[in-house]
């Protein structure tokens, strides 16, 4: 027979690991209800680690404002003058900074950031950007699962927004409502299903466009591992050299479906 001398209280953190709240007695917390202490809502404010501008849905998986500088991403530079990725002060969205792209004259410069994942459901990326004049602007999205890389593409063809397909390359909207100015942020949001292989959805500034029914395009991997990057790209009109700011790059999984 064994006798307990001690009474014990049973430390609760409310849902998730305790990585930032602090412990409290098993009771405080409603029975049966979703209600935790203010230091349980600063572990979530802690996981989310970023937010979402335009849109909610999702949990925030990795988040870039460019603050602490541009050496996360990779730039692809065009051979024209003027070619450049900096770390830029000139215009932002939120805080101080953001990564100004130039295409080079009349040629086309990139940036990449990759991380490594597992498999994901729903998942999605948003960006803002500014930018006066361009030729064309270009974002895509990848998943490669060590075999296979399956990927989004649109392009903005000045105010033409182009989804690459499993089929073709579709016209989604043929002139998109957004402004052209170095102090004034558009924003992009897609969402696509790598493990259905299809999109989701995009929306455009306040704009959101049911791209469900299209199937995303896929090549042979060519790196092992699992891994998601992201790409964007700015092409110069022919003769001169255009910039984008890039600031608030925010990816998303588990992104509900449609609604």
């Amino acid at each position: 027979m064994v006798t307990i001398v001690k009474s014990w209280t049973v430390p609760t953190r409310g849902v998730g690991l305790p990585d930032y709240s602090t412990s409290a007695p098993l009771g405080q917390v409603t029975s049966g209800s979703n209600l935790y202490t203010n230091s349980d809502n600063g572990e979530l404010a802690a996981r989310l680690g970023g937010y979402q501008s335009i849109d909610r849905r999702g949990n925030v998986a990795l988040h870039d404002n460019f603050e602490s500088g541009i050496e996360a991403w990779r730039p692809t530079l065009g051979a024209g003058a003027g070619a450049a990725c900096e770390w830029s002060a000139e215009s932002s969205r939120s805080g101080g900074f953001s990564l100004k792209l130039s295409g080079g004259l009349g040629t086309t410069s990139g940036i990449t950031r990759l991380w490594a994942a597992n498999e994901p459901n729903k998942t999605g990326y948003e960006f803002s950007f500014a930018a006066q004049f361009y030729s064309q602007l270009s974002g895509m999205g990848f998943y490669s699962d060590g075999t296979t890389l399956f990927f989004t593409y649109w392009i903005l063809d000045n105010t033409a927004l182009y989804l690459y397909t499993e089929a073709a390359v579709e016209l989604i909207v043929d002139d998109v409502e957004m402004l052209f100015d170095d102090q004034v942020f558009n924003t992009i949001k897609l969402v696509w299903d790598p493990a259905q292989r299809r999109y989701e959805r995009i929306l455009f500034n306040q704009v959101e466009i049911d791209i469900s029914r299209y199937r995303i395009p896929s090549l042979p991997a060519v790196i092992t591992g699992k891994h998601m990057y992201n790409q964007f790209v700015i092409q110069s009109r022919v003769g001169l050299n255009n910039h984008v700011y890039l600031d608030d790059f925010i990816a998303t999984v588990n992104e509900p479906a449609n609604t």
